[in-house]
């Protein structure tokens, strides 16, 4: 039996006045172009794991967080080379030290603040970010 390759990814969940912080996938991104999801990614070897969600969020909209609790957790695979990789996520809230957003990778294409309504569950979003944004509308008190 071959070992399972297992890697851990967060996913922040940034509101400013009752709106979440949304990212689109540009057409580079030959998985998902032109989908929205949630600033974040795979943890790199070495980071802690407030390093970690501080990190992937600057690199991709320039943004500084503080770290928050944690919100929901999930599993999706990806197939790499042809080879399964089991990736435990996990959302975040994040809070925000600067609000002057800078996309930074060429993978993104388009930021948008959304009301957390039912209206969210209507953008194109990733697959593997359903789960907690679904989640965060049918929780979500103002």
């Amino acid at each position: 039996m071959e070992d399972e390759l297992v890697q851990f990814a967060q996913k922040a969940l940034i509101i400013k006045d009752d709106k979440l912080l949304l990212i689109r996938k540009s057409a580079v991104d030959t998985k998902n172009p032109f989908k929205w999801e949630l600033p974040g990614g795979r943890k790199q070897v070495g980071e802690n794991v407030d390093e970690h969600i501080i990190r992937e969020v600057y690199e991709e909209v320039g943004l500084r967080v503080k770290p928050g609790a944690l919100f929901d957790i999930w599993n999706f695979t990806l197939h790499v080379n042809e080879k399964p990789i089991t990736v435990v996520a996990v959302a975040r809230f994040c809070e925000l030290i600067d609000e002057d957003i800078k996309i930074t990778e060429d993978i993104i294409d388009n930021y948008k603040w959304v009301e957390i309504n039912e209206d969210l569950l209507k953008y194109d979003l990733i697959s593997g970010i359903k789960k907690p944004i679904k989640k965060l509308v049918e929780e979500y008190i103002f």
